[in-house]
Parts: structure tokens; sequence; C-alpha cells
């Protein structure tokens, strides 16, 4: 048997990759929109809760009244307060409308995650290497179940994967003056 060529594996695992792809984002883009979130909707009424109602969204008693409002009984909300500043521009959009931001973003993370860990910090080059890469990517069910949820694992991600790649492109100096600028904060 003759041993297939690079590019004829490229190809193969293009097309592989090209199916994988439009499946992930018809199942995990397309067929979410308006799509039951778990984790979303404390993102979305958590800062109108503070911001506008000026209630804090920890005790449950202020939480049931955004329930009552919605109608229906939601995950409370358990990060930490700064993120309100975080998710506060969701509120300056319709629900609906800040879903599917929220959903778009998740996917652009996607994409960004993959770009900074394939090529930045593992300096993968060889297009088969991403191509088969990618595929696993997107066939990770981690990564769907954190979009069907509506979930804020891929800003944490890519964050930490920003400053994982700062961090080895500027060494350990660049910690020493991340710690001392939290000092001043």
């Amino acid at each position: 048997m003759k041993k297939p060529q690079n590019t004829t594996l490229i190809i193969i695992f293009a097309l592989v990759f090209l199916v994988v792809f439009v499946n992930f984002g018809i199942k995990q883009g397309i067929n979410q929109i308006g799509a039951t979130d778990i984790d979303f909707p404390a993102y979305y009424y958590a800062p109108t809760l503070v911001f506008q109602q000026k209630l804090s969204p920890y005790p449950l008693g202020n939480w049931n009244l955004v329930e009552d409002l919605v109608g229906q009984e939601l995950w409370p909300y358990v990060y930490p307060p700064p993120s309100l500043l975080l998710f506060a521009p969701l509120n300056w959009l319709s629900y609906e409308t800040a879903e599917i931001v929220f959903l778009a973003l998740n996917h652009l993370l996607t994409v960004f995650i993959a770009y900074l860990l394939f090529s930045k910090i593992l300096k993968i080059n060889n297009l088969l290497h991403w191509l088969i890469g990618l595929s696993y990517f997107y066939l990770f069910a981690p990564l769907a179940i954190t979009i069907s949820f509506g979930q804020n694992n891929l800003i944490v991600l890519a964050l930490i994967l920003l400053f994982w790649y700062a961090l080895k492109k500027r060494g350990i100096l660049f910690l020493a003056q991340f710690r001392l600028h939290w000092l001043f904060f």
C-alpha cells in the first residue's frame, strides 16, 4: 500500500475539520439562539439588580425578586462583585439580543483561544497538526457544554491564556509588575 502524501492528509483533515466545524456551528450556534441557558440569566440579571435596584445579588431573598420577575427559577449569581462590571454592558441590550451577543462572544473566544493556544503557546506551525488539533478542539464535549449552558468559562480561559502568554513572552519580571500593580489598585 502506498503511503499517502502530506497534501492528501491535509485535504482529508481539512474536510474532516470543515464537517466538524460546520456541525459545531449549527449545533452550538444557530440552534442555541433562543434556547434556555443555565448560567447566562445570572450574568444578565445580577447587574440589573445591583445597578438599577441597588440590591445585592447574593442574598436569596433578593435573587427571588429576579426569579419572580422572570417567572422561572434561576441559578444564583455566585461570582465576585467586580465581575458585575464585566456583565453590566449586557443590560444595554434586550435579553434576547444580549444572549445572541454572548453566544457570538463565546464563538469568537473559541477561535481566539485556539489561535492563542496552538500558534503562540504551543507554537504549532504545521498545517496538518493545526487541522487535527482544531478538529479535536471542536469535538471536545466540555466546549459544547460551556457554550450551550451560556457559561463564562471561555472568558476565564482566554484571560488565563493571555496572562500565560504574556508571562512566557516577558518572563518573571512581568509577574512581579503585575502583582505590584494590584497593590495600588
